[in-house]
């Protein structure tokens, strides 16, 4: 069975922080309670996710999700209730996909990072979410397609000298990976991208507190996503990044 479910906070979900522990959360209580998370999305009203599972399943994810970010909410001075505006059972996994992925507004489904449709698209591999579980259930270009959007990014690798700033390109980074801007993890992803924007290895490695020798070692090897961080840079539809 395949359930839409829509959340509604008491207050936005705005800061980038909140979300990706949300979305962390909903990953983790999915899977211990065996249910598949197929697609999720931020929305003006809330939150929505789609889900595969029985009833039971689906619903102590729910209550999972709601106390769990109520909890950290608490935790962190910001009080927050989180309530069910809609759940519904639909047709199959695309309809639940769709109803993610579709944007708010006329504009290409890329153009957000708050959905899972960039990670759908192969634009993103955060720890929060199985892209390829759902790929093999769906088919991406479709999906895409009834979404209204357009053709992918073409052109890696980015032209040299582009030299967009270090503080963009660090969040590029973390957009690609699922992962704020400051994780460790983003460093070798950033320190190729900069050095192809043009920066030196210097500038680089101050940005990072790093010695030029680690920056050089970085460069010595091609990091995953480092083809998604650049359509970052080439396609304005993937220029919001958190």
């Amino acid at each position: 069975m395949v359930e839409l479910v829509k959340i509604q906070p008491s207050r936005p979900l705005s800061s980038v922080d909140e979300r990706y522990a949300l979305l962390a959360r909903l990953s983790r209580i999915g899977t211990a309670c065996g249910a598949d998370v197929l697609a999720f999305a931020f929305t003006r009203g809330g939150f929505r996710f789609g889900a595969r599972g029985s009833h039971t399943q689906v619903s102590r994810v729910i209550v999972g999700v709601r106390r769990g970010t109520a909890h950290h909410a608490a935790r962190c001075g910001h009080p927050l209730r989180l309530e069910v505006a809609d759940r519904r059972v639909v047709e199959d996994v695309a309809v639940a996909v769709l109803a993610c992925h579709r944007p708010e507004g006329d504009v290409d489904p890329l153009v957000s990072p708050w959905t899972s449709h960039r990670d759908l698209m192969g634009l993103r591999q955060a720890p929060f979410f199985d892209a390829e579980r759902v790929r093999r259930l769906v088919s991406p270009r479709a999906i895409h397609a009834a979404c209204g959007g357009a053709p992918l990014p073409r052109g890696w690798p980015p032209p040299s000298g582009t030299h967009a700033d270090l503080g963009t390109l660090l969040r590029v980074a973390g957009a690609v990976a699922g992962l704020l801007p400051g994780d460790r993890r983003t460093f070798p992803i950033f320190v190729h991208l900069a050095r192809l924007s043009g920066h030196p290895i210097a500038d680089i490695a101050a940005a990072l507190a790093l010695t030029p020798r680690r920056v050089r070692q970085m460069l010595a090897r091609a990091p995953d996503l480092l083809a998604q961080a650049g359509a970052h840079m080439l396609d304005p539809r993937l220029s919001d990044v958190p």
